[in-house]
């Protein structure tokens, strides 16, 4: 979890095939220790251990986990919020460990934040 915690933001870390509940927990009190989320693949099935996001961003962070990676329109499109709402939340989730990002150029010529679940 150190290690996960050190990199966030950088790099994404998941533990994957998962199916002993007593590692799941010991590594669940190791996320809460540190302070770092960790999300635990089951093929496509998805479970957050750690620290959990805040209410309002917990429907952020499901759109976000059902797709390989979105954009900040994409948020607000899909759950009908202004933009800047959206970048924010995204923002936050990618400051406190529950995803990736990477700066690309827009369409506009612009900067964007293109937001990647971890996976």
């Amino acid at each position: 979890m150190e290690i996960a915690r050190r990199y966030r933001g950088d790099k994404g870390f998941c533990l994957v095939d998962f199916p002993n509940e007593d590692l799941r927990d010991n590594w669940g009190h190791g996320a809460d220790k540190k302070d770092q989320p960790m999300v635990i693949w089951d093929d496509d099935d998805w479970e957050l251990i750690g620290p959990e996001p805040s209410k309002g961003n917990w429907e952020t962070l499901k759109f976000a986990m059902s797709n390989d990676f979105v954009k900040t329109n994409d948020v607000a499109k899909a759950l009908d919020m202004k933009l800047t709402n959206a970048s924010t939340k995204l923002k936050q989730l990618w400051e406190k460990g529950f995803l990736l990002r990477r700066e690309e150029t827009a369409e506009t010529g612009g900067v964007e934040f293109v937001y990647y679940r971890i996976k």
